[in-house]
């Protein structure tokens, strides 16, 4: 039951975060680690968020916020609000750098060769960051936010709304907004 609970809690938070889709040219081959994500900067916004690689061309990286709009209506269905991007050869190298340097025991890759130079030589005792640490939700706010998603639920499966609607979280001053 608990994790259920921390599952409804970080709801809110991901969902108010910015979700970008980055994608890359596919000269370097994805990579991922144990840990599943690494912990990156968003070079235009220097803040920090999550990458996790999602295909072989795209890695997602959300970046945590507490006020923006988080769906666009159109043909009267909701749409999440994701940016897309595309990544330069050098910052892709340097996000799988990022992800391999923070896994914990291990790297996957598509094969040997590329797995062998993302290698891990000595296995780190890193310590997994709480979602807090990277800034999707803190301290008090967490308790303000905890049925947030419950106030949205009902919007997202309401009648169907009109063209060029949109629907905001804004986790500063009471969770949802219109």
């Amino acid at each position: 039951m608990s994790r259920v609970m921390e599952q409804q809690r970080l709801w809110i938070p991901v969902l108010a975060a910015q979700w970008h889709v980055l994608n890359v040219s596919g000269r370097y081959a994805q990579i991922t680690g144990d840990m599943g994500y690494a912990i990156s900067l968003d070079r235009r916004t220097n803040n920090f968020g999550i990458v996790v690689p999602i295909r072989s061309h795209h890695i997602l990286h959300v970046i945590p916020a507490v006020r923006r709009v988080i769906a666009q209506a159109r043909g009267g269905k909701w749409w999440p609000v994701i940016e897309y991007y595309d990544l330069e050869d050098s910052q892709h190298l340097e996000l799988l750098r990022a992800i391999a340097g923070q896994a914990r025991r291990f790297v996957i890759g598509p094969d040997e060769e590329t797995v062998r130079r993302y290698a891990i030589k000595e296995p780190k005792p890193l310590r997994s960051l709480d979602p807090d640490e990277l800034g999707f939700i803190n301290g008090a706010l967490r308790r303000k936010w905890e049925m947030a998603f419950f106030t949205i639920l009902p919007r997202l499966s309401d009648v169907a709304p009109a063209d060029g609607s949109t629907m905001r979280l804004d986790l500063e001053n009471d969770a949802p907004a219109e």
